[in-house]
């Protein structure tokens, strides 16, 4: 009896992980957003879909992470409740890699971090820490796909700037006030 329970326990490990990565999402038509008040109507939907976005690899589910993508590119271009400004000096050198293959991706990211924090904090548009947290979701992504990103070099410097506390200072300085 005591062999048969370490199978069991490791089993049902496997599936409470399968079932993790197999999440879905409901991602609403493009068409559904043609006004501010669509917008608000689906601000949720946006929530969930940026956080899907940032939880699940690149490589999982590629025709729904387009989909997702574009959603969230159209509500944010149409939201005039939620505003993000995001700054070429940060995602430029991180977009100006050899593959480009995901670039795509880190401007959701970047965009996608943001928008959350502003739907938080509204009046944060222009200031450091909404910039610092696109940055801290982009790094967080990274870290989760880095097997697929080869030559990502500019995300080790804005991991190294996460890890000594000193990223705001360096979006103050360098990105904000230059």
């Amino acid at each position: 009896m005591k062999y048969l329970i370490v199978p069991i326990i490791l089993i049902s490990g496997m599936v409470n992980i399968t079932f993790l990565q197999a999440q879905t999402i409901n991602i609403p038509s493009l068409n559904d957003i043609v006004s501010v008040t669509d917008c608000e109507r689906h601000t949720s939907d946006v929530k969930n879909i940026i956080e899907w976005l940032i939880s699940n690899r690149f490589d999982n589910d590629t025709l729904t992470r387009k989909q997702a993508r574009d959603f969230v590119f159209n509500w944010v271009r149409k939201n005039e409740k939620v505003q993000v400004k995001p700054y070429g000096n940060i995602l430029m050198p991180v977009l100006k890699s050899k593959s480009q293959k995901f670039n795509e991706e880190f401007m959701t990211t970047y965009l996608g971090g943001m928008t959350l924090y502003a739907m938080e904090y509204p009046d944060s548009a222009y200031s450091v820490s909404i910039q610092r947290k696109g940055i801290e979701t982009i790094i967080e992504v990274w870290n989760k796909n880095k097997d697929l990103l080869t030559d990502y070099d500019k995300l080790t410097l804005y991991n190294s700037l996460i890890e000594k506390n000193e990223l705001e200072k360096w979006i103050y300085k360098n990105i904000l006030h230059k």
